[in-house]
């Protein structure tokens, strides 16, 4: 994979799977690494696991709700995005 130092990437799904070692893999790769999940325990394990390459407090809910409650995710994560994911 290549370096992504001074990147961040956005993964939906991070609680578990595919997307948790999608995270895994890009902290590994240097970036720093904001987690969402619709289980906020899963995703704030998820975060735990993350160490210093967490970017934010590990995100709840779904992302696809277009309602208020997502408003601060979007702001969150609109700074540099190195992928984004969905599983």
């Amino acid at each position: 994979m290549a370096d992504l130092d001074g990147k961040i990437a956005f993964v939906t799904g991070a609680g578990s799977g595919l997307g948790r070692e999608i995270a895994l893999t890009f902290a590994r790769a240097g970036a720093r690494v904001a987690v969402n999940d619709l289980r906020p325990e899963a995703a704030a394990e998820v975060g735990r696991a993350l160490g210093g390459a967490l970017a934010c407090e590990p995100l709840a809910g779904d992302v696809a709700d277009s309602g208020p409650s997502h408003a601060g995710s979007r702001r969150s994560a609109a700074r540099p995005v190195a992928t984004s994911t969905s599983s």
